[in-house]
């Protein structure tokens, strides 16, 4: 089956693209049975492999190509509420689907890839219409049906057109209020969710610790398990003590968000196998329990946990202000 993934990634006042950004592109290559199309201001050199495509769009460009597809005002005034159109990215960009049987949408700054097609293999392709479920990668069927079925759902009177005619954010691809699970269990469809075999990495610790959707859409963190990566030649493992022994799974991809990581790699476009710690990328390292146990130390003050915390209070306070000024 052809498999077609596609990440948008505009960047503001000059930034760039970060160092490992090469490493995500060898993650791709590496699973030849998938493909990426890539839409992004971003100019830098990198080593593309054949199986991903890059458009060079400035964000105005994707502005006018999103707005010429409603007959009604939207918002896309940045960059971040592009997340609430990734549910819609199947109907948005069906000129580039063509021919593909499956379509989905990627983070591509904060994941590593590792060889997919061990987890998404094509028993679950023939089986299931949605595969995962998380705003870092989801699947789905490349059927018109599929592609409409979030704009065609609505709770409480609010529907798709509410969420991209607003200037606020609804995260209709994971556990907002109006959410794609949500239409998709509404219409019965198969979906394949299996979260062990992803490694969605926790923010608010320094340590590496998965974090667990639980049904009030509240995330929870696994407990300290000293936990690090280690990707070689397209496959990806993770590694963490269990009772003093280490435990080896294979993975289909980590999701690190809302980290600095420092790459202390040599040659990134050449590089066959590096870990994966909580600050870095590094080729330096021991499958032992004393290097996996020092390199995954968790801090005691995580200055990151108080940021997004405080970030996440800010968003609550507005939320509940905005909703008090309706009622008068």
């Amino acid at each position: 089956m052809r498999i077609r993934i596609i990440s948008l990634y505009f960047l503001e006042n000059q930034a760039e693209l970060p160092e490992h950004f090469q490493l995500y592109l060898n993650s791709c290559g590496y699973n030849k049975e998938f493909e990426w199309l890539f839409i992004t201001n971003a100019r830098e050199t990198y080593q593309v492999p054949d199986n991903v495509e890059i458009l060079h769009w400035e964000f105005s460009d994707l502005q006018r190509y999103v707005q010429k597809q409603f007959d009604f005002s939207i918002s896309l005034k940045n960059a971040y509420k592009l997340c609430d159109y990734k549910v819609l990215y199947g109907y948005l960009f069906s000129e580039y689907l063509n021919g593909y049987d499956f379509w989905g949408y990627c983070d591509c700054t904060d994941v590593i890839w590792g060889t997919l097609s061990h987890f998404i293999t094509e028993e679950r392709l023939k089986n299931y219409d949605k595969i995962y479920w998380k705003g870092h990668l989801t699947l789905y069927r490349n059927e018109e049906k599929f592609n409409r079925c979030f704009m065609e759902y609505e709770k409480e009177g609010v529907s798709y057109c509410d969420i991209i005619s607003s200037e606020d954010y609804f995260a209709p691809d994971e556990t907002g209020f109006l959410n794609v699970s949500d239409a998709w269990a509404e219409r019965g469809y198969s979906v394949y969710l299996a979260e062990e075999e992803i490694a969605d990495v926790s923010p608010l610790f320094f340590d590496f610790r998965k974090a667990h959707h639980i049904v009030n859409g509240r995330n929870r963190a696994e407990k300290d398990c000293h936990r690090i990566f280690l990707w070689e030649s397209g496959k990806l493992y993770s590694y963490s003590l269990l009772e003093n022994r280490i435990r080896q799974e294979e993975i289909a991809y980590v999701h690190f968000q809302k980290r600095k990581m420092d790459v202390q790699i040599k040659n990134l476009k050449e590089c066959e196998k590096f870990f994966i710690v909580p600050n870095r990328f590094c080729t330096k390292g021991e499958l032992t329990k004393t290097w996996i146990r020092q390199a995954s130390r968790r801090k005691i003050f995580y200055g990151k946990y108080f940021e997004l915390r405080w970030k996440n209070l800010k968003g609550r306070i507005y939320r509940m202000m905005k909703n008090k000024s309706k009622l008068f």
